[in-house]
C-alpha cells in the first residue's frame, strides 16, 4: 500500500451524493473477517485517555467504547431477548464519558444501534448527559422515513419536546460503520452531528452541510468531517489492519484563534463478554484495561 494515498469526497456535489434524507438499504455484506471476530460472543472494550475543553478550559478525563453485536428488535427498537421474525442483526456502540469540571463532574452516555443486515442510517440513537446543575436525555429512532425525536432537559430553553426531523447520516454511526469498511467512498451531503455534541452546545437537532475527507496512511486511515456552518470540525484515526481499531480522535470547534480541542487517545483494548464480569474478583479486568 503506498504510503499516502488522498481520497477526497467532497460533500457539496449533489451529482456524485445522495441528498440527506436518502435511505440507503442494499444488502450489507461482510467480510469472513467481521463475522468471525464480530460473531464469535463477545465484546470489544476500549479505554481512552481525554482531554476535554469545557467551559474554556482543559478538562482531564476518560472514556470507554464498547463494541458489540446483538439481536435487535427492529419493531420495538430494542434488543431482542429471545430470536423473533422481527429480529435484526445490529452493531451497537456504547460510549461512556466522564471528566471533571471543578467541584463537579460530567458523566455522558452514548448508544448507537446500526443494522448490519441493510446498509442504512442508524436504527436508534441515544444520548444522555448528567452533571450536578441537572440531567439532558436525548433520543433519536428511525421511523417512517424520518427521526422521531425525544428531547428531555432541565435547560428552559429546551426543555422537554417530541418531534420528528428528517431522516438523515449520523455521525455516531460513522466509527461503527468505520469498524466494518474504514475506507468510505460515498456520503451524503448532509449529517446530523454528535448527539452529545448538539446537547452540550445546545444547537438544533437536525442535519447539517458536512465535508469529508479520508487519507490512507502507513499504519492509519484518518477521517475528517467538516460542518462549515457549526465551525467544528472532526478527526478519527483508526488502524488500517482488520480489525481497524479506532485509535484516536479529535473534536475542534471555532475559529482556529480560540478553537476549544478535545481529543481522546487509546491506552488499551480487550475481547471480553463483560455482562457475565460482574464479581468483585473481575475487578482486575478493569485495572488491566488502564494499563499500557
Amino acid at each position: 500500500m503506498p504510503n499516502t494515498v488522498f481520497l477526497l469526497v467532497f460533500l457539496i456535489c449533489a451529482l456524485s451524493c445522495t441528498s440527506s434524507t436518502e435511505q440507503i438499504n442494499t444488502p450489507r455484506h461482510l467480510s469472513e473477517d467481521f463475522k468471525s471476530y464480530w460473531y464469535d460472543g463477545e465484546a470489544e472494550i476500549s479505554f481512552y485517555e481525554l482531554s476535554q475543553s469545557r467551559y474554556g478550559e482543559e478538562r482531564k478525563g476518560e472514556i470507554y467504547l464498547i463494541f458489540v453485536t446483538e439481536d435487535f428488535n427492529s419493531q420495538l427498537q430494542v434488543k431482542t431477548e429471545e430470536k423473533k421474525n422481527t429480529s435484526e442483526s445490529h452493531f451497537k456502540l456504547n460510549w461512556h464519558q466522564h471528566f471533571l469540571t471543578g467541584i463537579y463532574d460530567y458523566n455522558i452516555m452514548q448508544s448507537t444501534f446500526l443494522s448490519l443486515e441493510n446498509q442504512q442510517n442508524a436504527t436508534k440513537l441515544v444520548s444522555s448527559i448528567q452533571e450536578w446543575c441537572g440531567q439532558s436525555y436525548l433520543q433519536l429512532n428511525k421511523r417512517a422515513g424520518n427521526f422521531q425525536v425525544k428531547l428531555h432537559s432541565y435547560f428552559e430553553e429546551i426543555n422537554d419536546n417530541e418531534f420528528s426531523i428528517a431522516q438523515a447520516y449520523t455521525e455516531n454511526q460513522l466509527m461503527l460503520d468505520l469498524r466494518i469498511q474504514p475506507t468510505i467512498e460515498q456520503m451524503p451531503q448532509q449529517m446530523i452531528p454528535n448527539l452529545t455534541y448538539l446537547q452540550l452546545n445546545q444547537k438544533e437537532i437536525k442535519a447539517y452541510p458536512v465535508i469529508f475527507k479520508q487519507t490512507i496512511e502507513a499504519t492509519q486511515i484518518v477521517t475528517q468531517i467538516e460542518f462549515p456552518d457549526l465551525n467544528r470540525k472532526v478527526q478519527i484515526k483508526q488502524s488500517n489492519q482488520f480489525p481497524y481499531r479506532i485509535e484516536q480522535w479529535k473534536e475542534a470547534i471555532g475559529a482556529e484563534e480560540e478553537e476549544q480541542i478535545s481529543e481522546a487517545r487509546l491506552i488499551n483494548s480487550m475481547r471480553v463478554d463483560y455482562w457475565n464480569k460482574n464479581k468483585e474478583k473481575d475487578l482486575i479486568l478493569r485495572e488491566n484495561l488502564k494499563t499500557h
